[in-house]
């Protein structure tokens, strides 16, 4: 390998994490600054992965004691069944995303 072919693979690595990291930047102050509660979950446990402050206000919880938690725990009676549906066809692959209006309890 040619010293410029290897300048040129170095070059692009770099740029490529370079980018990655200010994309992780961007969506991190995009989700903790939503005036939204935005969660993501884990989907084989629901344990709660991350929160923004808006999610732990609207719950009534702190950070740290919803992540010890699970989604289930958090959430109406009624409307658990659909959540669970969407989580399953989640992990099965039947859907890549999805979106349901839920209550949540305090």
């Amino acid at each position: 390998m040619r010293n410029t072919d290897l300048n040129v693979r170095l070059g692009k690595r770099t740029r490529l994490r370079h980018e990655g990291s200010a994309s992780e930047a961007t969506f991190r102050t995009i989700f903790e600054q939503a005036a939204a509660g935005i969660e993501q979950i884990e989907t084989a446990t629901g344990r709660f992965v991350r929160a923004n402050r808006r999610y732990c206000e609207i719950v009534g919880l702190s950070k740290a004691k919803l992540l010890a938690t699970t989604f289930m725990g958090v959430m109406n009676e009624d409307d658990l069944q659909g959540d669970l549906r969407n989580m399953n066809r989640l992990r099965l692959g039947d859907t890549r995303s999805f979106s349901m209006e839920k209550r949540l309890v305090r």
